[in-house]
């Protein structure tokens, strides 16, 4: 915070400043993002408790995994 003199000095200085971009916001839709978590959940689980010989399910794990973190993560900055 910066004390001026007077209303028009405050806008001179701010005027004169370079403009800052204020990082861009996020929308969160809670219920598609539970829904795809919930998603990537069971196939996870899938994944660990069908057996088959034919694919290693490791790499569909980490995967949905992947996603699931994409999914769970909240972006935070400082504004």
């Amino acid at each position: 915070m910066t004390v001026v003199p007077s209303l028009s000095d405050a806008i001179s200085i701010v005027n004169s400043s370079p403009c800052r971009k204020r990082p861009e916001g996020i929308l969160i839709d809670p219920h598609a993002s539970v829904e795809q978590a919930h998603e990537a959940l069971v196939r996870i689980e899938a994944a660990l408790t069908q057996k088959t010989e034919l694919d290693d399910p490791a790499p569909g794990i980490y995967r949905d995994l992947a996603e699931l973190r994409t999914k769970l993560v909240v972006p935070t900055y400082l504004q």
